[in-house]
């Protein structure tokens, strides 16, 4: 299996969802009566919820990212415990539908990796850094997906994701850890959708489900 791409420096993937995953997992969101999820997760969003079938959905594709992440990046060589007995599986999944105005503030996953597949964006990167509120500022992060982090000297840093129109069908995936936000959109009426999910390692049936 190939990715899109693999960023080494920032330490995320990119990749387009096998289109079959993507039609099921848009038929899945369209259910009425998820389950809200608003309580488990950090969004400052009105319209969030469970998605019960995701991880059968989701789960085969989403271990392939994981296996090729572990290769590139060696992040579980530090793991030193851990054995094949051991399996990993995707804990939860979740929806988010972003109005307007709405956010996602600086915010961690529980579990090992984590993902977001985005499903629809209704604008563009350059209606949203052109609009009102963002043309003049020097920092134009207006319908971003941003990845924080403190440099070397402890200063806060961010890594911008501009994911506009044309990422839709994509999805990042990263290590659970990386602390990541999402910026508010104001040039577009209708709601921005995305997917995330946790994968945690399989221990026993009595894992707790954790969405944040």
């Amino acid at each position: 299996m190939e990715v899109k791409s693999i960023d080494k420096d920032n330490g995320y993937i990119i990749d387009d969802v096998p289109v079959h995953i993507f039609e099921e997992l848009k038929l899945h969101i369209q259910d009425v009566n998820l389950p809200k999820a608003n309580e488990d997760l950090a969004g400052n969003i009105s319209k969030e919820f469970h998605l019960p079938k995701g991880p059968e959905i989701l789960q085969s594709y989403i271990l392939q990212l994981k296996d090729i992440y572990t290769q590139r990046f060696k992040i579980m060589d530090h793991y030193t415990i851990l054995t094949d007995s051991l399996p990993f599986c995707l804990n939860s999944v979740w929806v988010n539908f972003q109005k307007k105005y709405e956010f996602n503030p600086v915010h961690v996953h529980s579990g090992l990796f984590s993902f977001v597949i985005w499903v629809q964006i209704p604008y563009t990167k350059e209606q949203e850094l052109n609009s009102d509120l963002c043309k003049a500022s020097n920092t134009k992060a207006a319908g971003a997906f941003s990845f924080v982090y403190p440099d070397i000297q402890g200063n806060i840093q961010s890594y911008l994701i501009n994911a506009d129109k044309n990422y839709e069908g994509r999805i990042a995936f990263f290590p659970a850890r990386m602390a990541h936000c999402v910026y508010p959109f104001y040039t577009s009426d209708q709601e921005r959708i995305t997917v995330s999910g946790n994968v945690f390692l399989k221990v026993n049936n009595e894992h707790k489900n954790t969405t944040t």
